[in-house]
């Protein structure tokens, strides 16, 4: 085999090599509660419980508590800036790790109510839009 084809090889297969190690470190799995508290980089999904979010400004930490499908609690710490449809959220998947007692995400992928797929119940409060239209 000629040394070119050789050297390409060598340089697709460390590419290759070099591109599966970073997914899987990038990779993080969806899991329990339980598990979350083992410390390594991973997903949870809950319930935001609303009437226990706090926002501290000064250094821009949020707190909140995920509630699963069980039933199970978990307080979060989320440091950075605050996703701008956080307040209309209902649940959040938590990228992040377990640490001193509390999951601190590093990532916040947030699950908002279907405020826009609703019906228009009532037809008056678009009126303006048929001004012209005198009946």
């Amino acid at each position: 085999m000629p040394k070119r084809v050789i050297i390409v090889l060598i340089i697709v297969v460390a590419f290759g090599g070099f591109m599966f190690s970073s997914l899987m470190r990038s990779c993080s799995p969806h899991v329990s509660f339980e598990k979350a508290k083992t410390g390594s980089h991973v997903q949870v999904f809950g319930k935001i419980k609303a009437e226990d979010v706090v926002f501290d400004s000064d250094d821009l930490s949020l707190s909140f508590i995920l509630r699963n499908e069980e039933g199970e609690t978990m307080p979060v710490v989320y440091s950075g800036v605050v996703p701008s449809n956080f307040e209309y959220a209902e649940e959040a998947t938590c990228i992040g790790s377990w640490q001193d007692g509390k999951f601190k995400a590093d990532k916040l992928l947030l699950k908002c109510p279907s405020k826009y797929e609703g019906e228009v119940e009532d037809d008056q409060q678009y009126e303006f839009y048929n001004e012209d239209n005198t009946t």
